[in-house]
């Protein structure tokens, strides 16, 4: 299975492979450096249609002593509907469903703007629930709710399935 169409990474069998030997080089280089060193190694991988970054990092206390166990995190910077969940939003925030799917696309990269038109609803009424967003999360301006989001652990959540503007 290709992780994404053109990408330089597969996983094959149950292991992670690259498609070329400079490629696996690399790879190889993080999840070795991650286990022998106990620490997180972090690698880019560039294609004509992604950029993958990687993050493998240590389980500690986990493997059998020769072989050390390793979470790897792949994330695709151009992922289409990466979107913060609007449940974990709602149940961490104390978010109506509106104002989570809001916050959630303003995370995304929407616009208030944009997100109203969306939405089917006036500037206005999406500046309102903003405006409640804030409030509600403590934040004083969008810059800072965004920060409080991607901190919080609604952030470990994000995928595919929610698109910000839907129903959830």
């Amino acid at each position: 299975m290709a992780l994404r169409e053109g990408g330089e990474l597969r996983y094959l069998e149950r292991q992670l492979r690259a498609i070329s030997g400079q490629t696996q080089q690399r790879l190889t280089h993080a999840l070795k450096r991650a286990a022998d060193e106990h620490s997180q190694a972090f690698a880019v991988f560039d294609s004509a249609a992604a950029r993958m970054h990687v993050v493998v990092q240590p389980l500690e206390g986990q493997g059998d002593g020769v072989d050390e166990l390793v979470l790897v995190t792949l994330t695709d910077e151009d992922a289409p509907g990466g979107r913060i969940p609007v449940e974990a939003l709602k149940a961490l925030f104390d978010l109506t469903g509106a104002e989570a799917r809001l916050a959630s696309a303003l995370v995304a990269g929407s616009t208030v703007e944009q997100y109203a038109r969306q939405r089917g609803v006036t500037s206005g009424t999406a500046r309102c629930q903003l405006n409640q967003v804030l409030l509600k999360t403590g934040a004083h301006r969008q810059a800072d709710l965004v920060r409080r989001v991607l901190c919080s652990a609604a952030a470990h959540l994000a995928g595919p399935e929610n698109d910000g503007f839907g129903t959830r």
